[in-house]
């Protein structure tokens, strides 16, 4: 008995083998209200089932232990050599302790289930089930992707190691030379502010082509040193300029005493970058995009207006845009992995989940305050270093 359910694509397909048709016929009619959601097909013959599984990909499949020419553990076993991520259940009318290792040592199954279940009960674990699918396929999928983007960084690194190297010698001969002409005291005075224009454009453009190769070869690794928060935003704004439109302005306000943290240069750039991308796409016709750090002390009484936040001293880095701004809704999914606003193609939805994961790694959090239409400031928390104090930076 093979019965399709859903006439559009469907949020899953789920196989039920039991040699006993009846059985069959009642769970078809138990799920009669999910079948706008699940394409579920219905087979008594183990082969048969295999025979499908082999062609289709299926989410789940439940199977009855006791049938005639192969038991549900047995079944369940090959299901799992065949389609490793199908989440797999029993179902069964006699869960004794045989039956049980049998299925957990053979066929690893996600789910017991009993025949005397009801139907809303029977929903509740499929849905269950299909949930715990699409999570282990997330998971895959963002293991793909950071291997792919590892591997692309790795590329790009090795070129802009290349290039850097090429540009740093370029601008050596040209500020050793622009030096030498303002050193030369017969430089008419008429043109002393054209070369110094071209000694400061040529120091600006070494820095940038130092920034890009200490952020290209950034580890994979986390390596913690004591920072100056102050330092790390300043440097940062070589890579972080170019990133913006003549119609986005980008303003810097640190106080000069600042405690330092413990953290990585690069990961602690790449999360800023990543803020500094969705402001700016959030500015479309333009507008500006505000860092800002300072010191705050979160005590037991203020952890209420700190979701997932923890007692002690932090930095907060604070990048606030006059942007178009997000909803409720949108702001509880935001780090989530492969979520995303912008259209089809135009974002991985990894790189609000990669702010979190990097904060995360340095024992901080992020938090978000928006209103639609309003403009987003993102804030990022990360502990004071022990054993510091404050200082001035230079």
């Amino acid at each position: 008995m093979n019965l399709t359910y859903a006439t559009t694509p469907p949020q899953a397909r789920i196989l039920f083998v039991d040699d006993e048709a009846a059985v069959l016929k009642a769970i078809e009619r138990s799920l009669h209200s999910m079948r706008n959601l699940w394409e579920c097909e219905f087979l008594e013959q183990p082969e048969a089932a295999l025979n499908r599984i082999r062609s289709t990909k299926f989410h789940v499949v439940v199977s009855d232990m006791c049938m005639p020419e192969m038991d549900g553990a047995e079944l369940l076993a090959k299901v799992q050599a065949m389609s490793p991520d199908t989440v797999r259940i029993m179902l069964t009318g006699d869960l004794d302790i045989q039956t049980a290792m049998a299925a957990v040592n053979q066929g690893h199954v996600f789910q017991f289930l009993i025949k005397s279940y009801k139907g809303d009960e029977l929903i509740k674990n499929l849905t269950t089930a299909v949930e715990h699918h699409k999570l282990k396929e997330s998971e895959r999928n963002l293991i793909r992707t950071q291997l792919e983007h590892s591997g692309k960084m790795a590329v790009i690194g090795q070129l802009a190691a290349g290039i850097n190297h090429d540009l740093n010698n370029i601008m050596t001969v040209i500020m050793m030379q622009t030096q030498m002409v303002l050193m030369d005291q017969t430089c008419q005075n008429i043109e002393r502010p054209a070369w110094e224009q071209i000694q400061q454009a040529a120091e600006r453009a070494a820095q940038m082509t130092r920034e890009l190769n200490n952020f290209s070869r950034s580890k994979v690794e986390t390596s913690y040193t004591n920072l100056d928060v102050r330092s790390v935003l300043e440097s940062s704004l070589c890579i972080i300029r170019p990133l913006l439109s003549k119609r986005v302005s980008l303003d810097l306000e640190l106080p000069h005493p600042l405690p330092a943290i413990t953290g990585d240069t690069g990961k602690l750039k790449q999360a800023l970058m990543n803020l500094v991308i969705n402001a700016r796409d959030a500015m479309p016709k333009g507008g500006s995009v505000k860092i800002s750090a300072y010191k705050e002390s979160i005590f037991p009484e203020s952890l209420s207006i700190h979701p997932g936040g923890r007692c002690g001293n932090y930095i907060c880095v604070k990048v606030n845009d006059t942007g178009c701004g997000m909803d409720a809704e949108t702001q509880l999914n935001l780090f989530k992995p492969f979520f995303t606003t912008k259209a089809a193609g135009k974002g991985t939805g990894l790189g609000l989940f990669m702010v979190g994961k990097i904060l995360e790694q340095h024992h901080g959090w992020a938090e978000v305050e928006s209103i639609a239409g309003s403009g987003t400031t993102f804030k990022m928390f990360l502990p004071v270093a022990t054993n510091t104090t404050e200082r001035n930076s230079q």
